[in-house]
């Protein structure tokens, strides 16, 4: 009779158990899991989870890609709650002076006139608005206008064009001071108020209407009459 020749098992190599969770919260073995014996594939306590390379269980990486990151809810929110509308451009009042020969008030910067008619200045600052093209890369232009009260001596507009991604929104104020004295003063900002960047709207602006008019004078002149408006 012959003897049955001896069939040694093979032994499957020791590697490190990788486990997947399914539908219903249970661990099973994945592709990389090889089991202690074959056909066991026995459903495993969530408990017993082994930590993946990265050092997360399935169920952790799982909550983790699903959670939106903490950073952008909190973008998300200061930017809801910080972005600005055409009814917030609104003058201010003199702070003190400013680089470049302005002087800077509690809501942009200004110019200080002495000698030019108010039809003058209204219309020059009104035409400026309409027609500029800003050299600055962060904006578009020429602004559109919104509204326009030669009696009030307002001027609201927006830019929509803007290259930093957010429309910029502009008033022109044109006010008497003390005498002859008229302050055009020029407040812009971003709809986005968190934007890190200075508007450049106002220097843009404040550059050339001073060109254009031959009335303008050092804004010291404001401080020495003792205006406050």
């Amino acid at each position: 009779m012959a003897r049955k020749k001896k069939v040694q098992a093979r032994r499957v190599p020791r590697r490190a158990f990788a486990y997947e969770e399914d539908a219903d919260g249970h661990a099973r073995c994945s592709q990389r899991c090889i089991p202690a014996r074959p056909g066991n594939h026995r459903r495993v306590p969530s408990t017993l989870i082994r930590m993946n390379p990265n050092g997360r269980s399935a169920r952790q990486a799982t909550r983790v890609r699903q959670r939106p990151p903490a950073l952008l809810i909190l973008l998300a929110a200061v930017s809801l709650a910080g972005c600005a509308s055409a009814g917030d451009i609104k003058p201010g009042a003199i702070s003190g002076l400013a680089g470049q020969g302005y002087l800077k008030t509690t809501e942009g910067f200004g110019i200080v006139t002495s000698g030019c008619s108010d039809a003058e200045l209204w219309a020059v600052a009104l035409t400026t608005a309409r027609t500029l093209k800003p050299s600055s890369w962060q904006v578009g232009g020429p602004l559109v206008i919104l509204s326009a009260d030669e009696r009030a001596g307002v001027i609201r507009a927006e830019d929509p064009r803007t290259f930093v991604g957010t429309t910029s929104y502009v008033g022109i104020f044109l006010r008497r001071l003390d005498g002859e004295l008229r302050l055009i003063e020029v407040s812009a900002f971003w709809k986005n108020r968190i934007a890190a960047t200075a508007n450049p709207w106002e220097t843009e602006l404040l550059a050339a209407m001073r060109a254009r008019l031959p009335c303008v004078v050092p804004s010291e002149r404001a401080l020495q009459s003792g205006t406050r408006p």
